[in-house]
């Protein structure tokens, strides 16, 4: 017969065998995974530097990436020339640039984590808090945009589900560059739309509408910049005593709470160069070397941020990936919860969240008539930023846990073709993403833009000329 000890001794060694057994599986586990990460550390760093080069030598632009993975890798990297007439140094991953539309993401982050501690929340009509900021001005939103701006939610602005129209347009854009020597407040941008028609219009694939609405607001979604400085307003106005300029607004300290040790500013007024280090080379309006001009152009809380790409790929690494520090569970959900676009600029192409995109590096998973999903290998989401005289992609890779942000001094090659190299490094032979390839010899077309024609270095079938060949064609 069995005793109680018996039963006893065989159900202790029972659950040792399984604590064992426990115990064993998680170091495999760990081995395995410390050996895979430092698999990663030792070669990826001098890989994607060597790419880094590459493409910089064969464009002539200056390029910077930086990685952040869950394996602790913090990888930055640089090359090509700084783009300044006055310094011809090589560029230094400690360099800053500017993200353009990748400062959305910031943007909306600062918002979410008002709403983390009920100071606004998603349904508040925005006019409340906009009117506030706008009382430097001696005016109100509705006085600016009509009364039915006053219907618009916080959460629809940062959703792109205002309906309101974007000022960031070819003819506006053109406008403040050949007027760059001045300072552009958020309510000179509300200004141009203000100039169109109250009423509500569809506008055309690249965003241009007559009317100040395209829709109702939250009836549809629609890329428009001027959510986005909207969304700025209502961070002054949210503020406890608004005393505080949208000039001397921080984004930085009071919206992100980011240490003084990060490099990420926003720029607000003032020469460019007090923050940027390198300079970009614009050609749609007319060559032009963005560096010096006044920092306001960048349209404010929707394209002014301005950092090392190390340290903007930290911030979409700290927002998207395992550490999830700058927003509640809660608010990110919401925050990558994401609709497509339904009018407009990429109208059934691009699922937008709350100043989050989907976006995909790879032409070999490009289908046609097809969004990109996070499924696959090349996708991220974060945003992409497309500014006077500079290029980005931002955003966290989840089939790759890492987070990676590249940047270039320049705005007519699209940015994907360099990012699809770093991918294409990261993954290594596992996957063709079928990126484009870059020709030893830069090869030229002949553009026309608003100064006229301009020779433009390009990967389309139209490029077929020489740097000199495309002077000469340009000039016949």
């Amino acid at each position: 017969m069995f005793t109680v000890s018996y039963y006893f001794e065989l159900y202790t060694m029972f659950v040792f065998s399984l604590f064992w057994i426990f115990f064993v599986v998680v170091e495999i586990n760990a081995s395995i995974g410390e050996k895979k990460c430092q698999n990663v550390s030792n070669t990826l760093e001098s890989d994607i530097q060597s790419v880094v080069s590459t493409l910089a030598n064969r464009t002539g632009f200056a390029i910077s990436v930086g990685y952040v993975d869950s394996c602790g890798n913090e990888i930055a990297a640089a090359a090509g020339s700084r783009g300044i007439p006055s310094d011809s140094n090589t560029t230094t991953p400690n360099d800053r640039y500017t993200y353009g539309s990748g400062t959305k993401g910031l943007t909306a982050t600062a918002v979410m984590r008002l709403v983390d501690r009920n100071i606004l929340k998603l349904e508040d009509r925005a006019y409340v808090f906009i009117d506030r900021a706008l009382k430097e001005f001696n005016k109100t939103l509705a006085e600016t945009l009509g009364k039915r701006v006053e219907n618009v939610t916080v959460g629809q602005l940062i959703q792109m589900r205002s309906g309101v129209s974007d000022f960031d347009v070819p003819d506006f854009d053109n406008y403040v560059l050949k007027n760059s020597n001045r300072t552009y407040t958020p309510l000179d941008f509300l200004s141009y739309v203000s100039s169109l028609s109250d009423e509500i219009c569809e506008a055309d694939y690249a965003g241009n509408c007559k009317c100040r609405f395209q829709f109702e607001p939250g009836t549809q979604v629609a890329y428009s910049s001027t959510n986005f400085v909207l969304a700025g307003l209502v961070l002054v106005g949210a503020q406890s005593n608004v005393t505080t300029s949208w000039k001397e607004y921080d984004m930085a300290r009071q919206g992100l709470g980011l240490q003084d040790s990060s490099s990420l500013e926003f720029f607000t007024d003032g020469a460019l160069n007090r923050w940027l280090d390198v300079g970009g080379l614009s050609v749609q309006y007319g060559k032009t070397i963005i560096y010096d001009q006044d920092a306001s152009i960048m349209g404010w809380t929707c394209g002014n941020a301005v950092a090392t790409a190390l340290d903007m790929a930290k911030f979409y690494y700290n927002l998207l990936g395992p550490p999830c520090s700058f927003v509640s569970r809660q608010s990110l959900d919401i925050m990558t919860t994401f609709r497509t676009l339904s009018e407009g600029w990429a109208k059934g192409y691009i699922d937008y969240g709350t100043g989050l995109m989907i976006q995909n590096m790879s032409p070999a998973q490009y289908e046609k008539g097809k969004r990109p999903t996070l499924n696959q290998s090349a996708s991220y989401v974060g945003h992409a930023g497309d500014t006077y005289g500079f290029l980005s992609d931002n955003g966290w890779y989840p089939n790759l846990d890492a987070s990676i942000s590249l940047v270039v001094n320049e705005d007519t090659l699209e940015s994907n073709a360099f990012t699809c190299h770093i991918i294409q490094t990261v993954i290594g032979d596992k996957e063709n993403l079928g990126c484009q390839v870059f020709p030893e010899q830069a090869l030229y077309e002949c553009m026309e833009s608003f100064g006229g024609k301009v020779c433009v270095e390009s990967l389309s079938s139209r490029a077929n000329y020489t740097h000199l060949e495309c002077l000469a064609s340009c000039s016949s």
